[in-house]
């Protein structure tokens, strides 16, 4: 039989050791950096995707399904390659001369950040397409009909209707 004891001192370690205070803020740095980012595209990407001819989009939607049929630790490593002091990136930037050197794009809270973007931007991009894709272009024509311009219709119609779709990629 498993004796489990609630020991509250675990707990204070983890509030008062700088170690872990530091883990824990930037762990939570990134996860709000990687879930902005994720929105601001994912957005986009999603708000493209309904603007597409409808033919066009199950196309649209497979192109963003198709890197989850490679395995999550290729995906990854092939990140690594890209950043890398010798990965395409580097290269390329010291082929246009832009700099002298490799720069650390590997290993740090840049490249971190970056990966976690690449692999849940997908879970961003679904429930806010899956709302937008429901929302009746009526309502945009009748805000512009009322004197909206298109910028302004979206903020007042097309973006509150989109948010149950925020919160659920969110």
């Amino acid at each position: 039989i498993l004796h489990i004891r609630l020991n509250i001192g675990n707990y204070l370690i983890i509030i008062f050791d700088s170690f872990y205070v530091s883990a824990l803020l930037s762990s939570l740095y990134i996860a709000l950096t990687a879930t902005i980012a994720c929105l601001i595209g994912g957005y986009l990407i999603a708000f493209g995707i309904t603007q597409a001819p409808k033919k066009w989009r199950p196309l649209l939607l497979l192109m963003i399904i198709m890197p989850f049929w490679t395995s999550f630790l290729v995906r990854v490593y092939a990140w690594m390659g890209l950043l890398g002091n010798e990965g395409l990136i580097n290269n390329f930037l010291m082929w246009l001369g832009i700099v002298d050197s490799p720069l650390p794009l590997l290993y740090n809270t840049f490249s971190v950040t970056i990966g976690t973007i690449y692999c849940y931007l997908p879970f961003m991009i679904f429930p806010i397409y899956a709302v937008l894709d429901k929302i009746d272009p009526v309502y945009v024509e009748a805000a512009q009909d009322l004197g909206c311009g298109p910028w302004r219709a979206f903020w007042r119609v097309t973006f509150p209707l989109s948010l149950p779709g925020i919160a659920a990629g969110c």
